[in-house]
C-alpha cells in the first residue's frame, strides 16, 4: 500500500491514468543482478552467490491487492468491486513461496478473464460514446466503471440466452424420439445404380431385383469355389531356397527346358551371353555345389520359363515351377539381398518378372519394373559403357541388360497404367551391338566388329525393338499425360509411325524366316499394335457422337482385328500346341494377346455400334411385300462386315472356356465375352436385350462352376495345378450396370492403357 500511495502522490490531477505494471515474481537480488530466479525460498541463485545476500520477494514486504483501483485527480482511491463471478478472496497469510506463486497466478488469471470479457463486450455491445472532454477525470473514471459493469451484465445475459437456445441432441416428434447420429455411414449404392429404365420388357423390369439377387448368389458360389482352389494351389510360407536343389529335375529334362527358353524369350529379352551360360551350366552338373548359388537361382527361373513351352503335362513339374519362382523372390529380398547387388541380381530380377507374367502367377506390387529401373540406374546401366573402364564383353552385357530393363519397364507401365517416370533424356543412347554371341569373348580386350543390321544374330530382335523404343516412350507419355491431353493430329502422326514399324518388322521376319520363329513375329506384332490401339482408343469412344473421329474408330478396329486373328492358332482341346498358343494359355496381361480384355472390348463395342447405327432387327432388315421376303441391301452388307468380327469373338469365347477346363479359373473374360455375344444376338433378332444378357450370365456362371467343381473333384489337392491366375477375376463384373435397354460395353473398356 505504501508503493500505491507513493505513485498516487506523485501523479498529478491532469495526468492520464496509467496501467499498473505486472508484479515481479523473482526475488529482489535476482532482479538487481538480472539473473533467472527459480522462485524458491531461498532461490538457487542466492544460495550459490559469493556475497551474503538475503533472498527477499516483493510479496514479503507487501500483499498484492486484488481490487481494481482507480485514482482520481485529488489522490483519493476509488475502488470498483470486482464481479462476484471473477472475485477471489485475498490471502493475507502468504508466507510460503508456493502460496505466493499461486496468488500471482490467480491474479494473472483474473486479468486474462477481464481482458477476455472486454473483447466479448466489444463483439456483442456497440461502443459507448466517448466521454466529453469537459468532464473531470474522476467523473470520467466513474462513468467508465459503470459502463464496464453494464457491459458485463449484458454479456452474462447474452451467454445465458445462447446456452438455452442450443439444440438438444435429440428431436422429439410425437411420441417417438429421433436421435441424430454423429457420423452418417456412406451408402455403398445409390438410387441411380439400382434404377431400372427398360421399357421394352415389363416382366424383366418387375423381376429384375430377384434376377439380380440370383446372379449375386451365383457369383458368390463361383467366387468361393475359385478362392478355395487358389488357397489349395497357393504355396506354404516356408524357405523354398533350401529346397531348390532338391527340386531340380534330371539333366535330360533340364536340357530340354533350357533349350525352350533359349529359342523363345532369350532372343526377345536378352539376359545372358549364351556360351557363358552353357559353360556355367556344364559346371553346375559336373561339380554340384552343396549350397544354393546365383546360377542355381537363374537356372530355376530359366526352367520355369521353358516349362511353359513344353508339351509335358507333368504335375510335379508344375509344382516345381512355382517353387523356383518363390525361391527367386526369397533370394532377392531375403537374407541374401546384399549378394544380388550386381549384374547377377539384375538378371535374376528380369527373369523373375518375365516368369511371373507367363506362368499365370501374375504381377507383384512389391517386385515391380519400377524397382528394377531404380536398381539398374543405381548400378549405372543407363550410362554409356564407354564412359567407364570396362572390357568389351562387360560393356556389351550392360547394353543388353539395359535394353531389357527398358522393355520391361515400358511394358509394365502399359499393363498397370503406372506413370512412366522416364524419358529419352534420362539415359544415354547406347544400343546393343549386332554381334553374334560366338564372336563375343569374355577374355578379349578388343570389341568385335558389329555386323550390318540386315544380318541376323541373337541380338537382332532386341535391336529391332530398341529402334522403336523412343517412339513407344512418346506414345506412353502422351496417353498417360492427363493434364496435357494429346491432340488428334499427334495421335494420327504417332500411329502412322508405329504402322511403319510393324511393316519393317514383318519385312525383316520374311527375309530371315529360317532363323525366326513364328512366335517371335506374332508376339512383337501384337505388342506394337497394342500401342496403336491405346493411342486411338480415346478418340474411338468419341466417334460415336462426333463423326470427325471416325478414322480413329477404323484404326482401332483394324488393330484389334489383326491381334484377334492370332487366336485362330489356338485350337483347344488339342494334344500339342505351338509356342504362341501355349503363351496365350499360360500368360497374364497383354502377353495373352487376342485373349486380353482390351481386344475383346474394342471388338464388342464396334459390333454394338454398327448395330445401333443400322438399326438392325427383323423390322428393319426385311419387309414383307406380296408375301415375298425382300432383304435390305444395306443391312445385308453391314451384316457381312460384322460376320468376321462375331466369328472371332465366338472362337475366343470357346477357347476361354477350354482354358477354364484345364484347371485355370480365369472366368472373368469368359463371362464378359458371353454377355457381349448375347447382346449382339438379341440386337440382331430384335429381342429384349436385358433378359437375354441376364440369362446368359446365369448360364455362364453355372457352367464355370460345374467345370471347376469337376476339375477339382478329379484332382486331389496335392495334384491341383499350381498355376494361379492374376488377382480380381470377378471384381469387374458389375451387374448393377445392367439397367438400360442394352449394355454399354464402352464403360467396360479399360480406361487405362
Amino acid at each position: 500500500m505504501a508503493e500505491d500511495q507513493r505513485f498516487g502522490s506523485t501523479r498529478s490531477a491532469s495526468s492520464p491514468a496509467r496501467r499498473s505494471r505486472r508484479p515481479a515474481q523473482s526475488c529482489d537480488p535476482c532482479r538487481r543482478r538480472k539473473v533467472r530466479c527459480d522462485l524458491k525460498s531461498p532461490c538457487s541463485a542466492c544460495q550459490v552467490s559469493r556475497n551474503s545476500v538475503t533472498c527477499i520477494y516483493q510479496g514479503d514486504r507487501q500483499q498484492p491487492s486484488l481490487a481494481l483501483e482507480d485514482r482520481g485527480s485529488e489522490g483519493n482511491t476509488v475502488q470498483q468491486q470486482v464481479p462476484r463471478s471473477l472475485s477471489i478472496a485475498p490471502n493475507n497469510n502468504i508466507d510460503h513461496p508456493a502460496k505466493r506463486q499461486r496468488t500471482t497466478n490467480e491474479s494473472e488469471r483474473i486479468r486474462r478473464v477481464e481482458r477476455r470479457v472486454q473483447q466479448l463486450e466489444h463483439s456483442v455491445v456497440p461502443e459507448v460514446d466517448p466521454p466529453q472532454h469537459s468532464l473531470s477525470s474522476s467523473s470520467n473514471n466513474h462513468l467508465t466503471l459503470l459502463a464496464l459493469s453494464d457491459r458485463l451484465q449484458h454479456v452474462e445475459q447474452r451467454l445465458a440466452e445462447l446456452s438455452q437456445a442450443r439444440p438438444a441432441p435429440s428431436a422429439v416428434t410425437g411420441d417417438k424420439s429421433l436421435t441424430i447420429p454423429s457420423v452418417i455411414p456412406r451408402l455403398r449404392h445409390n438410387q441411380k445404380k439400382f434404377r431400372v429404365s427398360h421399357f421394352g420388357d415389363r416382366d424383366v423390369e418387375l423381376t429384375f431385383v430377384d434376377t439380380k439377387a440370383e446372379l449375386a448368389d451365383s457369383v458368390n458360389e463361383i467366387r468361393n469355389l475359385r478362392l478355395t482352389m487358389k488357397n489349395e494351389q497357393a504355396p506354404q510360407m516356408d524357405d523354398r531356397v533350401s529346397q531348390l536343389l532338391s527340386t531340380m529335375p534330371a539333366r535330360s529334362i533340364c536340357d530340354r527346358l533350357v533349350n525352350h527358353y533359349m529359342r523363345t524369350f532369350e532372343l526377345i529379352y536378352r539376359c545372358f551371353h549364351i556360351p557363358t551360360f552353357w559353360a556355367e551350366y556344364e559346371q553346375y552338373f559336373s561339380q554340384p555345389q552343396p549350397v544354393v548359388t546365383n546360377f542355381a537361382i537363374k537356372l530355376g527361373l530359366v526352367l520355369a520359363i521353358g516349362s511353359v513351352f513344353s508339351n509335358d503335362d507333368d504335375k510335379v513339374l508344375q509344382r516345381a515351377r512355382r517353387t523356383w519362382i518363390q525361391a527367386a523372390q526369397y533370394w532377392m529380398v531375403g537374407p541374401s539381398e546384399k549378394t544380388t547387388n550386381n549384374l547377377d541380381g539384375i538378371q535374376i530380377l528380369c527373369l523373375l518378372l518375365v516368369s511371373r507374367q507367363i506362368t499365370l502367377v501374375g504381377r507383384s506390387p512389391w517386385l515391380s519394373e519400377s524397382g528394377l529401373l531404380r536398381v539398374a540406374m543405381a548400378m549405372g546401366l543407363h550410362r554409356d559403357p564407354q564412359l567407364f573402364s570396362l572390357s568389351p564383353f562387360q560393356a556389351e552385357i550392360r547394353r543388353r541388360l539395359w535394353t531389357t530393363v527398358l522393355e520391361l519397364v515400358i511394358h509394365g507401365s502399359m499393363d498397370c497404367s503406372i506413370p512412366l517416370l522416364l524419358s529419352s533424356n534420362d539415359f544415354d543412347d547406347h544400343m546393343p551391338l549386332n554381334v553374334s554371341d560366338a564372336d563375343l569373348d569374355s577374355a578379349s580386350k578388343q570389341s568385335p566388329s558389329p555386323q550390318p543390321l540386315t544380318s541376323y544374330t541373337e541380338s537382332s530382335i532386341q535391336i529391332l525393338m530398341r529402334q522403336s523404343l523412343p517412339l513407344r516412350l512418346e506414345v506412353v507419355r502422351a496417353v498417360q499425360n492427363e493434364r496435357l491431353e494429346h491432340s488428334y493430329e499427334t495421335a494420327i502422326e504417332l500411329a502412322t509411325k508405329l504402322q511403319t514399324v510393324c511393316r519393317t518388322l514383318a519385312s525383316y521376319c520374311r527375309s530371315h524366316w529360317s532363323q525366326f520363329l513364328g512366335m517371335h513375329h506374332a508376339f512383337l506384332d501384337m505388342q506394337i499394335r497394342r500401342y496403336i490401339l491405346v493411342l486411338h482408343r480415346p478418340f474411338m469412344l468419341q466417334a460415336q457422337k462426333d463423326p470427325r473421329f471416325y478414322f480413329s474408330r477404323r484404326v482401332c478396329q483394324e488393330s484389334a482385328m489383326i491381334i484377334a486373328t492370332y487366336a485362330e492358332r489356338l485350337r483347344l482341346p488339342a494334344d500339342s500346341l505351338d509356342d504362341l498358343s501355349k503363351l496365350m494359355v499360360m500368360s497374364t496381361g497383354s502377353f495373352r494377346g487376342p485373349l486380353s480384355l482390351d481386344v475383346i472390348s474394342v471388338l464388342g463395342l464396334e459390333v454394338v455400334s454398327q448395330l445401333e447405327e443400322t438399326g438392325s432387327g427383323p423390322s428393319s432388315a426385311s419387309i414383307g411385300l406380296n408375301h415375298t421376303l425382300v432383304l435390305d441391301p444395306l443391312a445385308e452388307l453391314a451384316r457381312g462386315q460384322r460376320a468376321p468380327i462375331i466369328r472371332l469373338l465366338k472362337h475366343i469365347n470357346e477357347q476361354l472356356l477350354q482354358i477354364v477346363k484345364l484347371g485355370h479359373p480365369t472366368t472373368k473374360r469368359y463371362i464378359f465375352l458371353a454377355g457381349i455375344l448375347s447382346q449382339i444376338y438379341a440386337m440382331e433378332r430384335g429381342q429384349p436385350i436385358l433378359s437375354a444378357v441376364l440369362n446368359t450370365a446365369k448360364d455362364s456362371l453355372k457352367e464355370c462352376y460345374d467345370v471347376l467343381q469337376s476339375y477339382r473333384a478329379a484332382n486331389t489337392p496335392r495334384e491341383v495345378s499350381q498355376d494361379v491366375i492374376d488377382n480380381g477375376l470377378l471384381d469387374g463384373l458389375d451387374f448393377g450396370a445392367m439397367d438400360s435397354n442394352y449394355l454399354d460395353f464402352s464403360a467396360f473398356l479399360v480406361p487405362t492403357i
